[in-house]
């Protein structure tokens, strides 16, 4: 008796690798830019103001 061998089975199809693009970069990447600082004497002059116009500060919500 003769050992008959088949032919390997075919290779299955190769599929295409998948590629997809980029996504898009997010705003932390282009942060907007940041308010200039405001200079202590002016701070301080508009929480004078508002403090001493009437009515503008809530007693009930004033710290001790």
């Amino acid at each position: 008796m003769k050992i008959v061998r088949n032919a390997p089975p075919p290779s299955p199809p190769s599929r295409p690798i998948l590629k997809f693009a980029a996504p898009a970069p997010g705003p932390h990447h282009n942060p907007p830019a940041a308010t200039p600082p405001t200079p202590s004497n002016e701070v301080a002059a508009h929480a004078v103001r508002v403090a001493s116009s009437q009515g503008s500060i809530n007693p009930r919500q004033q710290q001790s």
